[in-house]
């Protein structure tokens, strides 16, 4: 009786120490996958400054970025300028600019999308 009680007991712990392991080995790909994330995030915080730095090198006066991380690592930054007078051709100057930075980032721009405004209307 007591033989059949050790086998049953030995069966169940088997298969918590097997279930423990898939599950720790689980965590452990998604707690290096996080790291990646984690890099890509300080790139992404880095690229910011960079945008913001080389649109106000090019004379756009001071800027507000801010980007959100969308799923399938897309990515959307808004670009706020001072300038209440904004027309398209500066949109497309300052848009031109962060593509420019994206590409020199190593970045896709095709996973970026770039959104310029102004202050007063956001």
């Amino acid at each position: 009786m007591k033989r059949k009680y050790f086998n049953k007991l030995r069966i169940v712990l088997s298969s918590v120490v097997i279930i423990s392991y898939i599950l720790f080995i689980n965590s452990f790909k998604e707690s290096s996958e996080n790291v990646n994330s984690f890099s890509e995030i300080l790139s992404y915080n880095e690229l910011i400054s960079f945008i913001e730095q080389s649109v106000q090198e090019n004379g756009y006066g001071k800027t507000s970025l801010d980007y959100t991380i969308l799923p399938g690592k897309n990515v959307e930054i808004i670009i706020k300028l001072a300038d209440e007078n904004m027309d398209d051709s500066i949109k497309n100057e300052v848009h031109q600019i962060a593509i420019e930075s994206i590409i020199s980032y190593s970045f896709d721009p095709q996973y970026f999308r770039i959104s310029i405004t102004d202050y007063t209307t956001m």
